[in-house]
């Protein structure tokens, strides 16, 4: 478990979750980042981590990447690291803003945890606000750098996003730009 008593607050991540933890409700019992732990923070972030790596991986595939060859993390078997590389610049946009707006307004709570048979679950009700939320926020217009062209959806930028490192990956371009969202 990531927790401060045990000093795994270290580190890039560790920064950034104590950032992260330090706009949660304390009743909602985040600890700090762990994909086994039993609250509702991470359980709603293990489910839309899901989401967001199946959106990045069927973006990379229609670029014509392969999904499981990648940069930033080890490759392993079965397991997609080139969507893992790129879901870093979508994470806070995509994933960690749904998450704090959902336990925000209190849409989801402690009480959506369900018991699993490899943990804690959330509810139907819980997914289907996470659902209902990505698709939205995939829909919305996105905002950052590079300034995408009007009207174009996060959705749409991420599949730009796709094409872009393919781009720089062939050597038609001499680099690849990641999407910072303001």
């Amino acid at each position: 478990m990531c927790s401060p008593a045990a000093g795994s607050w270290n580190g890039t991540s560790g920064v950034y979750y104590r950032a992260f933890a330090s706009v949660l409700d304390p009743a909602l019992g985040f600890g700090g980042r762990d994909r086994r732990s039993a609250d509702v923070v991470n359980a709603l972030t293990n489910y839309c981590s899901a989401l967001l790596r199946e959106t990045v991986t069927s973006g990379l595939l229609a670029a014509g990447l392969d999904p499981y060859v990648s940069f930033l993390h080890t490759p392993a078997r079965e397991r997609p690291t080139l969507a893992f590389d790129l879901m870093e610049e979508w994470r806070p946009v995509l994933l960690d803003s749904i998450v704090l707006a959902l336990t925000g307004s209190r849409a989801v709570t402690p009480d959506d945890l369900e018991d699993g048979a490899d943990g804690p679950w959330l509810s139907p009700r819980a997914r289907s606000q996470a659902v209902t939320r990505f698709h939205a926020r995939l829909a919305a217009p996105a905002r950052g750098w590079p300034a995408p062209p009007a009207r174009r959806s996060y959705a749409d930028q991420l599949r730009a996003q796709s094409v872009a490192l393919r781009a720089w990956i062939l050597g038609e371009t001499e680099s690849y730009e990641p999407f910072a969202w303001r």
